[in-house]
């Protein structure tokens, strides 16, 4: 293989020496951050008391969709403090995300734009799930349209059947359009009719 130095790890070697579970993730510079936090006891009691909370969520779409805090909004990162005028009257408006390290960002950029009290959700929205709380999937409520991923065409709401259809006159379109578009250099590569 042409590797001189190659050595196999021998017997008798332990399983506790190994390191489980997904690798640690380090955000550089994230420690520089200050951020005002909520966990997902306290967050709770807030909805319970309907104490003027609003959740946004700073997940990608296909993540809000899979599971997100129950009445979360959507949002979009760089539209955020426009669209968070969008919001019903509130005291305090929580920011997630999977993790909660784009959320904790995106409070301190908030910091010095957003008149509302901002504050983060611990942990995210998997600190959330983690504490026993339920997630809810869909749609829900959005800030900003959920247009951040392509959703296939047998994902999309409605008629799915109509949805394949128009993918596939888009699809045997798509060489017309290029062969009309000229690009010589990419009509090279391109089968000629």
């Amino acid at each position: 293989m042409g590797f001189p130095e190659v050595y196999v790890l021998g017997a008798p070697w332990h399983r506790n020496w190994l390191e489980t579970g997904p690798e640690p993730q380090k955000v550089l510079g994230l420690g520089r951050y200050r951020v005002s936090w909520i966990g997902a006891d306290m967050l709770a009691r807030r909805q319970e008391q309907g104490g003027g909370v609003e959740v946004v969520d700073l997940a990608t779409g296909a993540q809000y969709r899979d599971g997100h805090v129950p009445g979360a909004w959507f949002a979009v990162r760089d539209a955020l403090s426009s669209t968070l005028k969008q919001l019903p009257a509130h005291d305090l408006v929580v920011l997630t995300s999977p993790d909660g390290v784009l959320a904790s960002i995106v409070a301190a950029e908030l910091d010095d734009v957003a008149a509302d009290e901002v504050q983060v959700l611990l942990g995210g929205t998997a600190g959330w799930s983690a504490a026993g709380y339920a997630l809810e999937d869909g749609d829900g409520r959005s800030l900003s349209s959920i247009n951040d991923t392509y959703l296939k065409p047998y994902q999309r709401a409605g008629d799915q059947e109509m949805a394949m259809r128009d993918y596939l006159s888009w699809e045997k379109g798509l060489l017309e359009e290029i062969h009309a578009a000229g690009d010589d250099e990419l009509l090279a590569f391109l089968p000629r009719e």
